[in-house]
């Protein structure tokens, strides 16, 4: 039985690839002196939207031509498994499955939990040796966030996700 995908989960899956996209195009548009004129004005825009929900910080970013990533590592973690999460569910979500398990405020908040710890224990373990983990340490903690974030907005925008 094949369902109609949400348009609000059609949007955000959109949004989300979109995004992934465009940070390491707007890196790299950046590096090169001869991007056109439209192609810096839409890196600036990057660049604004990240400094909106990221630090910034160029020893915390990856790299891309040399030019750091609108946003630090763990943001790139986060926006590009977010995205990945949401192209997959989004094939997914054609097909209807008979029997899915209703899943109660106390499993996403323990949900909530495991995909935070990785980030939570990075945090930590920086704050109490004074020692920085690496940027791929940063990107890999983030990743089970954006995991999480996609799957349950996406999971929430289902027709059947009020009646499980």
């Amino acid at each position: 039985d094949v369902q109609r995908i949400h348009p609000w989960t059609m949007a955000f899956a959109a949004v989300a690839m979109l995004w992934a996209v465009a940070l390491p195009a707007a890196a790299f548009a950046r590096s090169r002196p001869s991007t056109p004129w439209a192609g810096r004005v839409a890196s600036a825009a990057v660049y604004v939207a990240g400094a909106a929900v990221c630090h910034q910080r160029a020893e915390r970013s990856l790299a891309l031509a040399g030019v750091a990533l609108p946003v630090c590592a763990r943001c790139t973690g986060i926006y590009t498994a977010a995205a990945a999460a949401a192209a997959i569910l989004l094939t997914r979500s054609r097909r209807r499955t008979s029997s899915r398990g209703r899943l109660i405020s106390g499993h996403i908040r323990a949900l909530a939990c495991l995909a935070v710890a990785p980030t939570a224990l990075t945090v930590a373990y920086e704050w109490s040796s004074a020692r920085a983990t690496s940027n791929i340490v940063r990107l890999l903690a983030g990743m089970p966030i954006g995991l999480l974030v996609a799957w349950l907005v996406m999971r929430s925008a289902r027709p059947d996700a009020q009646s499980e």
